[in-house]
């Protein structure tokens, strides 16, 4: 199970992904007490002593809804229309 951090934290330098625009920008999100405050360009103003993550070279991705079974079904449409549920679960 995850622990939630106290304070502020920025992670730095993610490219962060807008599905609606269908594309990825470099950026910074703020996060305090564990929940997201911010998220901007980069190099935004946070707050003085948070603690900073190098995510350079990462993506960060909207979390999904039960992401841990359903993600798979869209990158996979239409490339199995006629198997069964028999051959899914082997």
């Amino acid at each position: 199970m995850a622990t939630m951090h106290r304070g502020a934290q920025v992670i730095r330098g993610a490219r962060l992904t807008d599905p609606a625009l269908r594309r990825a920008e470099a950026g910074d999100i703020l996060v305090v007490d564990g929940v997201i405050r911010e998220i901007g360009g980069p190099g935004m103003a946070v707050p003085e002593g948070a603690a900073v993550f190098d995510a350079s070279g990462l993506v960060v991705h909207p979390g999904l809804a039960n992401a841990h079974m359903h993600s798979h079904g869209g990158l996979a449409r239409g490339q199995g229309d006629r198997w069964t549920l028999e051959l899914l679960l082997v």
